[in-house]
């Protein structure tokens, strides 16, 4: 039609990823699978550094020294 409005609609992301606008309206979560990897990794990141603390600090108790155990440390990556 000559001289209508175009329709009003929402953008992709609005549509998609945008949370509901009524609390009590039906909606559907996507970010499960990426959740709990998200979870997963930094737990996982935390317990290494809680790990290379515990090693770092064996290993000075064994050398009595506080720079020998970061020359032994420094290839892990």
């Amino acid at each position: 039609r000559a001289g209508a409005a175009p329709p009003q609609g929402l953008g992709l992301a609005q549509r998609f990823i945008a949370p509901p606008a009524n609390p009590n309206e039906l909606a559907i979560k996507w970010d499960g699978e990426w959740q709990i990897t998200y979870e997963t990794f930094r737990d996982m990141g935390l317990a290494y550094a809680v790990g290379l603390v515990l090693i770092y600090l064996l290993v000075v108790a064994q050398f009595g020294s506080y720079a020998v155990p970061l020359i032994i440390m420094a290839p892990i990556p």
